[in-house]
């Protein structure tokens, strides 16, 4: 796969994960928010750089995501849907969501 682009990853963040603009906590980042049934909610940021996404990053977005980079890539090579997503999600998170107990 080659390299992200930040709107890459911000289109496709939105319109195939259904993820939504939540407010900014920074001014050098926009962040994004998803909202499951069952699953906590789930929030990234994406820099307002243009500069590709480079494989390190690229770990700290899926891990912001609870997926590992493997699933990441799938997520945006257009193998994996929301629904995929979702079931990962709820199945085998990555890292664990913390237990609210």
């Amino acid at each position: 796969m080659s390299p992200l682009k930040p709107r890459d990853l911000e289109r496709t963040l939105q319109r195939k994960f259904g993820f939504e603009q939540a407010p900014n906590k920074s001014d050098d980042h926009r962040w994004y928010k998803l909202s499951l049934e069952g699953i906590p909610p789930i929030l990234t940021k994406v820099s307002r750089s243009n500069k590709d996404i480079g494989s390190t990053l690229e770990s700290k977005i899926a891990h912001q995501l609870h997926v590992k980079p493997p699933f990441f890539r799938k997520m945006f090579s257009c193998t994996k849907d929301l629904e995929a997503y979702r079931r990962q999600l709820l199945t085998d998170p990555y890292p664990p969501f913390e237990s609210s107990n």
